[in-house]
């Protein structure tokens, strides 16, 4: 079995419009976890994080949940599922355990990944958290 690895050198966007930019940076970046390639999506907003995880394929991407967290008080952490046919207890999970991280912060997730596999959803979370600390601001 071969250590996961990341690829990729993360990209950035950014928007404008006719008062000045308003920069929301992007970072997006694949991972392989057992040789299959994951895509990251992360968008960063102030104190608003919107992440999309899925497959890397081109074309691939999809929307099918959409959780959202933070941390109510000092020791309280709500998520509830926004958007989807289903509630992705996934997708709520590592949203509320980043919004714990990221106090004041909140997270949107949309795990757009086969939810069978039980290794898949711990090691995505690690990735996000190994980005979002070298990124030095959430």
């Amino acid at each position: 079995m071969t250590a996961p690895a990341t690829t990729a050198a993360p990209t950035t966007a950014a928007t404008t419009d006719k008062a000045g930019p308003a920069p929301f940076p992007v970072d997006r970046f694949v991972a392989k976890f057992l040789d299959e390639p994951v895509g990251f999506s992360i968008l960063r907003m102030d104190r608003t994080l919107w992440i999309w995880v899925g497959t890397a394929t081109a074309g691939d991407a999809t929307l099918p949940n959409l959780s959202v967290a933070l941390q109510l008080g000092s020791s309280s952490t709500s998520a509830s599922t926004l958007l989807g046919g289903t509630v992705s207890a996934i997708g709520e999970g590592i949203a509320r355990r980043l919004a714990t991280r990221l106090p004041g912060h909140q997270i949107f997730v949309s795990y757009a990944l086969d939810e069978a596999n039980d290794m898949l959803p711990a090691w995505v979370e690690r990735q996000l958290r190994v980005r979002l600390v070298e990124s030095s601001q959430p």
